[in-house]
């Protein structure tokens, strides 16, 4: 079903137990093609995503000024956001 490389950033979110956050919106046809996949992975990899409304969330705007989405937003025990 899926290769180990497909899953490798995953695992690394279940090694270091980030929160996930995801920003997204129904109206994105990015998101609708991709979260099914990104779910499927997810489940597989026995991680649970919070979804976000994008509209809510505009400090995580992509380059500080685009409201593209979906984003993923990885979370440490500690609330600081973690780039993996």
């Amino acid at each position: 079903m899926f290769k180990p490389e497909d899953l490798s950033i995953w695992n690394e979110v279940v090694k270091r137990n980030l929160r996930r956050v995801v920003l997204t919106a129904d109206w994105c046809r990015d998101a609708a093609l991709n979260m099914p996949i990104v779910q499927k992975i997810a489940e597989h990899s026995i991680i649970e995503l919070r979804f976000l409304n994008r509209e809510e969330m505009d400090q995580y705007l992509t380059n500080e000024t685009s409201r593209a989405i979906p984003i993923f937003i990885f979370i440490t025990e500690s609330g600081e956001v973690s780039f993996l």
